[in-house]
């Protein structure tokens, strides 16, 4: 449990991280609000990537988990900063945030999968 959070929290500081670099890159940019919209999935994708492998044996639990998590904070967001922008781009964000978060850990579950060890199973003893 102690390592779920720790790879929620992560994976959140992960997006968070990227998300400020990204403005910081962006400043100035023509169109501002739609790179940002269009950068925000693929840093929820390695932000539930992280999480998921920070969580082994509960890749889609992280994911999961940091995807609610994504949202909470995108409703504070909102709740702090309602005046900056329009309601539709914090739904975009948050909504694209968490889908890549889902995305992200789901797709490290399936690299989990494909390259764990096949079990042998006993052939049946014809009579």
């Amino acid at each position: 449990m102690i390592r779920l959070i720790g790879a929620v929290i992560g994976g959140y500081l992960v997006m968070i991280v990227l998300v400020l670099f990204g403005d910081w890159m962006l400043e100035g940019a023509a169109n501002f609000v739609l790179a940002n919209l269009l950068l925000a999935f693929p840093y929820g994708f390695l932000g539930g990537w992280l999480a998921a492998r920070v969580a082994p044996g509960q890749e889609v639990n992280a994911g999961l988990c940091l995807g609610v998590f994504a949202i909470v904070m995108g409703i504070v967001a909102y709740g702090l900063n309602s005046g900056n922008q329009p309601v539709w781009y914090w739904t975009s964000l948050t909504a694209s945030l968490t889908a890549g978060s889902v995305y992200g850990s789901f797709r490290k579950y399936l690299s989990v999968q494909r390259h764990a060890p096949r079990k042998k199973t006993k052939k049946a003893v014809a009579k």
